[in-house]
């Protein structure tokens, strides 16, 4: 998993699951794709 905050405080994570009903909104691709699929989740400054 990888973590990290930018210069304007917004923070992203990426990582990897092996969940085949791992919760996901807006997904770009909400299928289980196999033995694991990636993961990103950003978080905007403003609202937290």
């Amino acid at each position: 998993m990888i973590k990290s905050v930018d210069k304007h405080g917004n923070a992203y994570v990426v990582g990897s699951t092996g969940s085949q009903d791992f919760p996901t909104k807006n997904a770009f691709d909400n299928t289980y794709g196999g033995n694991s699929d990636v993961l990103c989740y950003q978080n905007y400054q403003d609202s937290l």
